[in-house]
């Protein structure tokens, strides 16, 4: 039986029972699906582990199961393994105990709100297609980029040796989404270190049943996508590389407030690590720590050091120690106090904006203590991890907009003597002209269609 944690997983919708649980108007793509020669898409791919529809607590569930068997014979024999999906009604104990019987894996899915932290395998639900919200994407500011990357670095943070599945479908309804933008969904995911298991939509899944070129296209694409990050596993161990840490508990009253910063921070392109109380500050510049509650001793003891020896320790109204005096620096949201060398802001409100939180912290740090800045961007998503040894780095860029993108220059805080660039789309790395300045270095970048990696060296 396959090892999960070598698992590339894809959703597998066909047959009776997803016939009763979905629109009947795609009925023909659902039976295509459920025969065996429908298996032919995934020769050459990275996808070895399917999701198959196994019960729901309907009348189908029984003509479901016995139904698949052709299509679990034949993908056997072509070394896929199963993963039987249970929803519904159905009873989950003798569910997964039938499908286990006929070699299939079960593996829990939870949403967001149900995640076991200490599980070695999550497969997590509730999460959001990645793309840009037109609504309010204008022209007088970035557009407005629906990501999971401060979920997944939260997660990454909290469970770092757990093998992470993302459960992310297409919209569906009315909105198509275009076949070339499924590398963007692989990308969004797997830059750090989880895996999306794949959901191709209903026009696309027809149109590769069909055998129509585009569709087929699109699928080598998004297959070459996900291959060109399985090739690359130490990827996944680098380090994020950020001046401002966010520090929680993540506990149900704290874990709001600390994720929408941090999802605001990342749109922002204000890079960040997720600590927990007693993580490293190493490399740190500037520490949210909102949570609710003041802090046990020895925490407040150490995060007051860290501000007076010249960090930003950014605090709720709860924290009872504070500089003596009057606050020294003005600000609508903040008391700002100078404390040795650092300063100590403490939150006038007892649950700030967290959209004026992200902003507030990126100016109270300064510009200058920036990683990296991206410029002539657009609707781009930024992740930046150095290797284990320091010698490397990679800045992944993830392009959410259908439309092409500009010529971007990246601008580096570190500077580095070389850099390429990687693709899916092309066997070898991509020179890159770099430009040294009076600090740091800046990199030119070509066209980046859904996903690029720079990786830069000292």
């Amino acid at each position: 039986m396959l090892d999960l944690n070598q698992a590339v997983p894809m959703r597998w919708p066909s047959g009776p029972l997803d016939i009763a649980l979905r629109d009947h108007r795609q009925r023909q793509v659902l039976d295509d699906w459920h025969r065996p020669a429908s298996l032919a898409i995934l020769k050459g791919t990275p996808v070895n582990c399917l999701l198959v529809t196994w019960a729901a607590g309907l009348p189908e569930d029984a003509e479901q199961q016995r139904t698949l068997e052709p299509l679990l014979s034949a993908g056997r024999e072509a070394g896929i393994s199963f993963v039987a999906w249970i929803g519904g009604k159905a009873g989950q104990e003798a569910a997964a105990a039938a499908a286990r019987a006929r070699g299939l894996a079960v593996v829990p899915m939870t949403p967001r709100s149900g995640i076991d932290w200490n599980a070695p395998m999550l497969a997590i639900g509730d999460n959001v297609w990645p793309g840009v919200q037109v609504a309010v994407a204008g022209a007088s500011g970035p557009p407005w980029v629906d990501s999971n990357d401060w979920f997944l670095q939260m997660v990454r943070a909290r469970a770092p040796a757990a093998n992470i599945w993302m459960i992310a479908d297409p919209p569906g309804g009315n909105t198509v989404v275009p076949p070339e933008r499924y590398p963007v969904t692989v990308a969004d995911v797997a830059v750090y270190g989880a895996r999306w298991v794949v959901s191709l939509d209903d026009h696309f899944r027809a149109g590769l049943a069909a055998g129509d070129a585009a569709p087929v296209a699109a699928w080598r694409n998004t297959a070459a996508t996900i291959r060109f990050f399985e090739e690359r596993p130490e990827w996944r161990r680098y380090r994020p590389m950020a001046a401002v840490a966010v520090m929680s508990d993540f506990e149900a009253k704290n874990e709001f407030l600390a994720g929408e910063i941090m999802n605001l921070m990342a749109r922002r392109r204000l890079p960040f690590r997720v600590i927990g109380k007693d993580g490293t500050l190493d490399g740190i510049k500037a520490v949210v720590a909102l949570d609710g509650q003041a802090p046990e001793s020895a925490l407040e003891k150490r995060l007051l050091a860290f501000a007076a020896a010249g960090g930003l320790l950014v605090v709720g109204r709860a924290w009872k120690a504070r500089p003596a005096g009057l606050p020294d620096l003005p600000h609508p949201r903040f008391d700002v106090w100078r404390t040795g060398s650092g300063r100590m802001a403490v939150s006038k409100e007892e649950s700030p904006d967290p959209y004026w939180v992200a902003g507030d912290v990126h100016l109270l740090l300064g510009h200058v203590n920036d990683p990296y800045r991206l410029h002539n961007e657009g609707s781009h998503g930024c992740h930046y991890a150095a290797a284990p040894d320091g010698r490397s780095a990679i800045l992944d860029i993830v392009t959410y907009s259908s439309t092409e993108s500009d010529l971007m220059t990246v601008w580096f805080h570190e500077s580095y003597r070389s850099a390429r660039l990687w693709t899916a789309h092309a066997p070898k790395p991509e020179p890159l002209r770099l430009a040294p300045q009076k600090r740091g270095v800046e990199v030119y970048l070509p066209l980046i269609r859904d996903y690029a990696a720079v990786e830069v060296t000292r």
